[in-house]
């Protein structure tokens, strides 16, 4: 949890650095065109299209990066047909849950975070799991 949570937070300063550097790049290029000649308000237009392009390159990107894949089942060794029946229809019940949490992704977070909320508020339930879960 330590891991995620220093993951989390290096990946804001990260977003942080990059929004004041972004910020400085435009600045810089207003300067330079209004030392050209141009209007302050000409040297604004053009720092704000060349923040809308590199937007949309960074928006092209990032939907490069996710984009939809498909899900491929491994087969097994061969040898036990109910192993391959049953490696057959994990695949198809894998491939069906990748399915909808694509086309849905906030669907899995919301159920987690109310299955959650419940363990929380309610103790009969939380120490019912806790049963479950502690090995004797």
């Amino acid at each position: 949890m330590a891991r995620l949570g220093a993951a989390a937070g290096a990946g804001v300063a990260a977003l942080m650095i990059i929004a004041i550097t972004l910020w400085y790049f435009g600045q810089a290029i207003i300067l330079a065109l209004e030392a050209h000649g141009m209007t302050p308000a000409a040297a604004h237009a053009i720092a704000g299209v060349v923040g809308l392009v590199l937007v949309g390159a960074i928006g092209g990107v990032v939907s490069f990066l996710f984009r939809r894949r498909r899900v491929t089942v491994r087969a097994t060794a061969p040898g036990n047909p109910t192993a391959d029946a049953a490696a057959q229809l994990g695949g198809i019940v894998a491939e069906q849950l990748m399915g909808n949490m694509r086309d849905h992704p906030f669907g899995a977070a919301g159920a987690a975070l109310a299955a959650g909320l419940a363990v929380g508020a309610i103790p009969e339930l939380r120490d019912l799991l806790k049963g479950v879960m502690v090995k004797h």
